[in-house]
């Protein structure tokens, strides 16, 4: 009786919980990467602006800024990377 009834395909598959887990994970890590690297950008705006008389006239928000800023690098001074490779 048994034998002639055909198995049925499991229902449970592994991927769609662990895929989920996965990336909860990469989310909460990159998070915890970008609010380190904000958080090192202040510390470094501080000290340049308690060390530095250079950066006495630079808004400490606007150091903090250009420290982040990926999309146009720049020196300490202003001038962006691809101006003084010219």
């Amino acid at each position: 009786m048994y034998a002639e009834t055909p198995l049925r395909r499991p229902t449970f598959d592994a991927s769609s919980i662990i895929m989920p887990i996965t990336s909860f994970f990469a989310r909460l890590l990159h998070a915890l990467m970008e609010s380190r690297r904000k958080q090192a950008a202040k510390q470094a705006a501080l000290h340049l602006k308690a060390t530095s008389r250079d950066f006495a006239d630079i808004a400490y928000q606007d150091l903090v800024d250009w420290i982040l800023d990926d999309q146009h690098p720049r020196h300490l001074d202003g001038i962006s990377f691809v101006e003084s490779s010219k």
